[in-house]
């Protein structure tokens, strides 16, 4: 596989837009998700106790 990403020519501006997207990414979303776990795995009561013709 590395040799084929060395036999292909890249944008290399693109790619190091898209390493800096990445880790903007993973320290600035990704580090939230531990604290907004259980609202989204558990939290489902409160929007599921209207009936659905209240939405």
């Amino acid at each position: 596989m590395a040799e084929d990403l060395a036999s292909r020519s890249f944008d290399t501006d693109f790619m190091l837009a898209k390493i800096t997207t990445a880790r903007f990414y993973a320290e600035h979303i990704l580090n939230k998700v531990p604290g907004i776990r259980d609202s989204i795995v558990d939290g489902a009561e409160s929007v599921t106790a209207l009936p659905v013709d209240m939405y």
